[in-house]
């Protein structure tokens, strides 16, 4: 089974002090139908992560950002059942939100589901520890 490159991102807001995050339920025929995900997809022939960041977000959310404001946060690899992923997380701040952002919610980071894709729930972890040390997501990039 080879492994598929894949970009996701996890878009990020600050409300009333503390951070959302935008998840989308996750429509397929397979094993993982029906769990919550951040938006993304595979990474394309000659295209970088962050160019993928920007498509899949615009196909799937209807929002437009661009690639320079995408910052990687985390590679990672994972095996589910019936396919290998290897993952770039990628952060994205909306301070001035676009009209669109269909198809998902906005979540507290710290109410994200319990039925987040596998891959995904170490990496809310992780981002949750980072934002409690750096409450200011701008100053990471």
């Amino acid at each position: 089974m080879s492994v598929k490159f894949v970009s996701v991102v996890i878009p990020l807001k600050k409300q009333d002090l503390s951070w959302k995050a935008w998840v989308q339920l996750r429509r397929e025929d397979g094993p993982l139908d029906g769990q919550y995900e951040f938006p993304g997809g595979k990474i394309e022939s000659g295209e970088t992560s962050f160019q993928a960041a920007a498509r899949e977000l615009k196909e799937e959310v209807a929002v437009e950002y661009a690639e320079e404001q995408f910052s990687l946060f985390q590679i990672t690899r994972h095996d589910y059942s019936d396919r290998k992923v290897c993952l770039h997380f990628h952060l994205l701040e909306v301070k001035d939100e676009q009209s669109g952002w269909s198809r998902g919610q906005w979540c507290d980071l710290g109410d994200i589901p319990k039925h987040m894709l596998e891959a995904n729930r170490p990496i809310v972890e992780k981002l949750k520890d980072y934002l409690e040390q750096e409450p200011n997501l701008g100053e990471w990039k």
